[in-house]
């Protein structure tokens, strides 16, 4: 994506989705408060700088010499993200124990399946410094975010954020992104 109203618009709709890095924030801001979460951040941004610039470095070349690779890719990633629909959807009220580690966001983070979407399907391969700042432009305020709805949630002890809850929406927020991310790969094979 070149157009940076729409990598900033395709940056915040992916971040923005629950997902494992967002849960660890929630949880987080939910048992420890926004305070002390916010060191967590940092975390999630270097992970994900990491990842999508390793991806797109090992992965980039190869898709732009074989198109049908990455519309394949596109398809698996959003077969995944179907599975992960289904699994969120029957998932059972598993609250998370302990603390939320700094390492813990870092490496769910690296190997969040959104790096991989970035990579391949949001992040244009050329200006990346410029995509790399638009990222952490959005990256900072929406993990801010899901902290501060953690700790909100913690708040108001559960009585609108239950479990079921949050794994439906989850579930039905991936089923979205699957959709559009098979159909971009539709497109790029037409």
């Amino acid at each position: 994506m070149t157009d940076p109203f729409f990598f900033l618009a395709a940056v915040f709709a992916l971040l923005a989705v629950p997902g494992p890095t967002n849960t660890l924030l929630a949880a987080s801001g939910a048992t420890v408060g926004v305070r002390r979460s916010l060191r967590l951040v940092p975390a999630e941004l270097a992970a994900y700088t990491l990842s999508i610039g390793v991806l797109i470095a090992a992965l980039g070349p190869l898709m732009v010499r074989y198109p049908m690779a990455a519309a394949a890719a596109q398809l698996g990633i959003a077969l995944y993200l179907l599975a992960a629909a289904v699994r969120f959807w029957a998932c059972g009220a598993h609250g998370e124990q302990g603390g939320v580690s700094v390492r813990r966001v870092f490496v769910t983070t690296l190997i969040n399946p959104k790096g991989l979407i970035f990579a391949l399907t949001i992040f244009p391969h050329e200006a990346l410094a410029r995509a790399f700042a638009l990222f952490a432009l959005i990256c900072v305020p929406v993990a801010c975010g899901w902290i501060a709805l953690g700790d909100r949630a913690g708040r108001l002890g559960g009585r609108f954020a239950t479990p079921r809850r949050v794994y439906r929406i989850t579930a039905a927020a991936h089923v979205v992104f699957a959709g559009l991310v098979a159909n971009g790969a539709l497109h790029a094979l037409s």
